[in-house]
Formats: structure tokens, C-alpha cells, sequence
């Protein structure tokens, strides 16, 4: 019965990432009707919440890789080459300074 009823819950639901509050919600809803038992809805709840949070993170995971591979087909500076390229421009500044310095002098 377990298994049927989270077969049916994945399936009505199209295995869509669920919030806590919904599962909770829908197992009480299945307690209340006398399709599960107390301790099986708590398991199934326990089960689907665990499979969303799975879910979640390959998302998550799968949607960073994606956007890291989209960043480097472009042409964009990564921030360590803005940081060495600041520093080189600083360095080039001091550089210029002294030079404007040392020709004021003369």
C-alpha cells in the first residue's frame, strides 16, 4: 500500500520538486481518508521529502555546470584574470607616478 501510494503521489504530482509543507499536507490528507496509516505516511513523507531534496540538488548542480560550460564558450575575464589585470594597472600606475616624478624634477 506504501508503495502505491507514493507511486501515485510521484506520478499525480509529476515528480515535481514538493515543499515540506506540501508532502506533510498530502500525507495527512491520505491518513484522513484511511488510505495510510499514521507511521506509513510519516515514512512516505520522510521518503518523498528526501527524493526532493535530491532532486533539488542535481538541479542545482546541473544548472552551475551548465552556466560555468555557457561562461567559458563566451569570452569573459574570469575574476582572478580582473584581479592580475587590476594589479597590473595598479603596479602600471605607480610606475607612471614615479616617472612623471622624476621628470618634474629636471
Amino acid at each position: 500500500m506504501l508503495e502505491d501510494a507514493k507511486k501515485a503521489m510521484m506520478a499525480g504530482l509529476g515528480a515535481v520538486l514538493l515543499t515540506r509543507q506540501k508532502v506533510e499536507e498530502a500525507t495527512r490528507k491520505l491518513v484522513d481518508e484511511a488510505r495510510l496509516s499514521p507511521e506509513d505516511a510519516q515514512r512516505l513523507s520522510e521518503e518523498l521529502i528526501a527524493t526532493g531534496e535530491r532532486q533539488w540538488e542535481e538541479v542545482a548542480k546541473s544548472l552551475s555546470e551548465t552556466i560555468q560550460r555557457g561562461f567559458a564558450t563566451m569570452d569573459i575575464a574570469s575574476r582572478s584574470e580582473v584581479g592580475e589585470l587590476r594589479a597590473k594597472i595598479d603596479d602600471l600606475e605607480e610606475r607612471v607616478s614615479s616617472l612623471e616624478g622624476f621628470k618634474s624634477s629636471y
